[in-house]
């Protein structure tokens, strides 16, 4: 009982912060060794994944897909993207990361093939909430918009960019 009340004061008493951590800060905690904080991980990373089949998630506004995607992002210091494709009734679809390298955006191209593929209806792109250099946050706008336009061309709507407050760790 001991080691659970460390662990979660360690996260600033908000278990949503935990899967933020890795595998060596819980295993600082006294208690746990590195077997025990793999299987923590292990058992989180199942907790969302099972989360996320209890389809259909309804995703009517911003604020149910921000509550969605909040624990895809962790506390990397560089742009994430996240894409998530929804049907016509505002159900999810799937998710998608988007791997980008460090400066880029992601790959227009790359987003409509994922998109047509899953049949969505509607697109939104959700980033975490670095910081961008100006050059690349200008490069960013512009990128929505032509997101936005090829989207408008396939007949599905584009929601705009979301972006998602990362949690705190403590």
């Amino acid at each position: 009982m001991m080691t659970c009340t460390t662990l979660i004061e360690s996260i600033g008493n908000n278990i949503a912060n935990l899967d933020n951590l890795n595998v060596e800060q819980i295993a600082k905690v006294k208690g746990i060794g590195e077997i025990k904080a793999v299987t923590l991980l292990a058992a989180i990373e199942l907790g969302k994944r099972s989360q996320r089949q209890a389809l259909p998630l309804s995703l009517k506004d911003e604020m149910a897909i921000e509550n969605l995607m909040t624990s895809y992002f962790n506390n990397e210091a560089k742009a994430q993207y996240h894409l998530v494709l929804i049907n016509n009734r505002d159900e999810l679809l799937a998710t998608s990361k988007l791997e980008t390298e460090k400066g880029k955006l992601p790959d227009l191209k790359g987003i409509m093939k994922l998109s047509l593929d899953a049949g969505a209806a509607e697109i939104m792109l959700c980033r975490n909430d670095i910081k961008l250099p100006s050059r690349l946050c200008d490069q960013e706008k512009a990128f929505i918009i032509q997101l936005d336009a090829a989207a408008s061309m396939l007949k599905m709507k584009m929601r705009g960019l979301l972006i998602i407050q990362q949690a705190k760790n403590t």
